[in-house]
């Protein structure tokens, strides 16, 4: 079996972003519309692409909300990013397509929907895609698991890990730890820069009291295996349930087709049964393509 899973923040953001530089802003509602076309799309190409059994998206949305466990940990943390809202006014519609296609959402709770990503890398039977362009996944490659990069198109998996990361796999985590992530607004070890970090690595330079403070809160800032830590019990229920309540839905393809030309999609359906052997939906609805 293969899986397919989809950082659902970072697809929403690109495919946003797409529709905006062609529609502009002047039309809500025709930005909306786009906005879901290159979402489809994009997942529509990741699954021509990988052939899975299964599809999921996490988010970062918590409707069962409680405070971010890292921001509690880290004040600042991904204090740089962004709050514009526009990437996700589209959220619902877009889960509800996901919905009908039989691709469930799956949603942290205290955690990030990287942690609810690397626990479906443990949880899944078989091997695991991750569709993200964001590198702390790299952490959770092994035989099993690859991830995809859609804008640099590049899958980095054990093979190819130094090449596309540039540091050796067992180096990876001690070496963002060491340096920080500007992307997440958690800042490394003053001055270890490349030289430093590897005469650290080398065994040649020694971390303070104060230096190996800064890297243990980073490295439980980016691991992506706190769901398992014993304070994050109900964490890690959340994430079952959730998975256990996935495989029990109903899918609707009849639905997919009348959310289409709802939002003036319709295009999209130039070739229904694509989408329907592509998805793997569960009711029997072939005779609509005869």
């Amino acid at each position: 079996m293969k899986s397919l899973i989809i950082d659902g923040n970072n697809l929403i953001h690109r495919t946003f972003w797409t529709a905006k530089n062609i529609v502009g802003i002047e039309n809500e509602e025709k930005l909306s519309n786009f906005h879901i076309y290159f979402t489809l799309n994009a997942i529509k190409s990741y699954v021509n692409t990988y052939k899975p059994e299964k599809v999921i998206v996490c988010w970062d949305e918590k409707p069962d909300y409680q405070c971010n466990d890292r921001k509690n940990l880290f004040s600042e943390y991904k204090g740089n990013r962004s709050n514009d809202p526009a990437p996700h006014k589209n959220n619902e519609k877009i889960k509800e397509f996901l919905y009908t296609l039989g691709i469930p959402s799956l949603f942290p709770r205290k955690l990030e929907a990287d942690d609810v990503i690397a626990f479906l890398t443990e949880t899944l039977e078989g091997s695991k895609v991750i569709i993200s362009v964001d590198k702390d996944f790299l952490q959770l490659i092994n035989k099993s698991v690859v991830v995809y990069d859609p804008i640099r198109k590049k899958e980095t998996n054990t093979s190819n890990f130094v090449d596309n990361a540039g540091c050796d796999q067992c180096n990876f985590m001690t070496i963002k730890c060491l340096v920080g992530d500007k992307s997440d607004n958690v800042p490394g070890i003053p001055k270890f820069g490349k030289v430093k970090v590897k005469k650290y690595l080398e065994g040649t330079v020694v971390l303070t009291d104060e230096e190996n403070s800064i890297f243990t809160r980073n490295l439980e800032l980016f691991r992506l295996d706190k769901y398992r830590q014993i304070a994050n019990r109900d964490e890690l229920l959340y994430y079952q349930e959730q998975l256990s309540r996935a495989e029990s839905y109903e899918h609707s393809f009849q639905k997919f087709i009348d959310l289409c030309k709802e939002h003036d999609i319709s295009s999209i359906l130039n070739k229904k049964e694509d989408w329907y052997n592509l998805f793997f939906v569960k009711q029997r609805l072939l005779s609509m393509f005869a």
